[in-house]
């Protein structure tokens, strides 16, 4: 909480915010639903690795996540479905790229992990996104690291490193 607040000091007027305002409550309550999703997620997945392989439990939660999320995009954003046809190439590729490197190849990879793994460290990968993510944004979109950004990834990268080396010591 500290690291957000550091991070958005100058672009929020903190004297203006309501912390009790619907939209702030309601910002809070998704997070906090998707942490406890995604921790669901990787139990429950834990207990579904011993019964089928990653590729299976891959497929079942995209069936589910289909089923749950198709209804409810087109209520909220129909004109999405509208727009498909006027997309230009790049965002096709874009698009591809997402859903073979980010929802198809990183989750099977991760699910193999699972299996061999506590799901406590597995999701430590995790938290290893920004680290990558900032020297790809850094290469690809030569956006500016700044020495908070390189503070943050080694404190990211070391906690994740202490973490997975005590949890196999102990």
């Amino acid at each position: 909480i500290v690291g957000v607040g550091a991070c958005s000091k100058a672009s929020i007027d903190w004297e203006a915010v309501n912390l009790t305002s619907l939209q702030f409550l309601s910002g809070n309550v998704m997070i906090f639903l998707s942490v406890n999703g995604s921790a669901f997620y990787n139990t429950y997945s834990k207990r579904l690795l011993r019964r089928y392989n990653p590729l299976q439990v891959w497929y079942f939660t995209l069936i589910g996540v289909f089923l749950f999320m198709f209804p409810l995009t087109l209520y909220v954003e129909p004109s999405g479905f509208i727009n498909l046809p006027t997309y230009r190439l790049e965002v096709w590729v874009g698009l591809l790229m997402l859903a073979g490197f980010v929802y198809f190849l990183s989750m099977v990879i991760f699910l193999r992990v699972l299996s061999r793994l506590d799901a406590t460290q597995a999701g430590l990968c995790n938290y290893l996104i920004p680290l990558f993510g900032v020297p790809i944004a850094v290469l690809v979109r030569h956006e500016p690291i700044t020495k908070f950004m390189v503070i943050g990834g080694l404190l990211v990268l070391a906690s994740t490193i202490l973490i997975t080396v005590y949890e196999e010591h102990r």
